[in-house]
C-alpha cells in the first residue's frame, strides 16, 4: 500500500483492459480514485484528485480529517452501536 497524508491507498488492476486504479481508503465522507494506463499514472492521477478533494475541504473551512481521527470515530460508533 501506498500512503497518502496517512491514508492507505489500494492499486489494482482491472480484470478487463489494461488499465490500472488507484483509491484512497478510509478518507470521511469521500472516495476518491483514479485510473492510468500504469501504476505510476494511476498514482499520479490519485495525488492530483486527493488534492482537490483537500483543497475543498480547506475551502469550506473545515478542518482537513486525519487517518487517526477517523479510527476514533469508527472505534466509538462500533462500540456504541452506532
Amino acid at each position: 500500500m501506498i500512503d497518502f497524508a496517512g491514508f492507505p491507498v489500494r492499486l489494482f488492476r482491472y480484470e478487463a483492459g489494461n488499465e490500472w486504479a488507484a483509491e484512497v481508503i478510509g478518507f470521511p465522507n469521500s472516495y476518491i480514485s483514479a485510473g492510468g494506463e500504469t501504476p505510476e499514472a494511476a498514482i499520479a492521477e490519485l495525488r492530483i484528485a486527493f488534492a482537490l478533494a483537500v483543497e475543498d475541504i480547506a475551502e469550506d473551512d473545515m478542518p482537513v480529517p486525519v487517518p487517526e481521527d477517523f479510527a476514533i470515530r469508527s472505534h466509538y460508533a462500533l462500540r456504541n452501536g452506532q
